[in-house]
């Protein structure tokens, strides 16, 4: 998945797990609760 989906889905899917900030200039998913996110929209 590219980068830029990610930023587009944090603006644009409901429920999508928000990005973390490590940082100044680091920002981090938590890639668990994305999979848990995905696998949730596929049952629906």
């Amino acid at each position: 998945m590219a980068r830029s989906t990610l930023w587009q889905w944090t603006k644009s899917r409901h429920g999508f797990p928000q990005p973390l900030k490590a940082g100044q200039k680091v920002t981090l998913f938590d890639i668990n609760a994305i999979d848990a996110f995905l696998k949730a929209q596929a049952s629906k």
